[in-house]
């Protein structure tokens, strides 16, 4: 039956889909549709690409955390700085990842950007497992197609030889 067999094409999500019998018109239409279809799902496959090497390979710290504060993403950088892998930080709470941190402040900045859905910047020290340094953190919020907020962006600079510059330059004034 037709229903079984638009069922069936729904499951192999075909680009278009013709009930017999048609006319030359619609066959031309979803010829003309596919092939649209598949150039546009390659460009975006391109285009993905190209965001996926960029922030791979940005030396800022990218960083994705979700509405439950579960890290959906974390670039190569953050990696590094973490000392693990992606397997043991994705879907994992931030508390669980960031255990020797005192997490008020980020967790409020997080809570900033979620309720209020303005971009944030922070300036704050971090603890990693060989390191403490400064961060220059933005925050900036993730929306879907309805305009809801359903994650923060972060990404970190390490910011800590500017900190030490400036406290030198202030303790030369005075």
């Amino acid at each position: 039956s037709n229903s079984e067999t638009f069922q069936g094409a729904k499951i192999t999500q075909p680009q278009a889909y013709l009930i017999k019998p048609f006319d030359e018109n619609e066959l031309k239409f979803a010829i003309e549709m596919a092939f649209f279809g598949y150039e546009s799902n390659l460009e975006l496959k391109k285009s993905e690409e190209h965001y996926r090497i960029l922030a791979e390979n940005a030396q800022d710290m990218i960083f994705i955390i979700n509405k439950d504060l579960m890290v959906d993403y974390v670039n190569q950088s953050s990696l590094k700085y973490l000392k693990l892998n992606r397997e043991e930080i994705i879907g994992k709470p931030v508390q669980d990842i960031f255990t020797n941190q005192d997490f008020d402040g980020q967790i409020r900045s997080l809570q900033n950007v979620f309720n209020t859905g303005n971009p944030m910047r922070v300036k704050s020290p971090f603890i990693f497992p060989d390191c403490k340094v400064w961060l220059d953190t933005r925050l900036k919020p993730l929306m879907n197609n309805e305009g809801k907020i359903y994650a923060v962006m972060g990404i970190s600079r390490e910011i800590t030889e500017n900190n030490i510059q400036e406290k030198e330059k202030i303790e030369k004034v005075i």
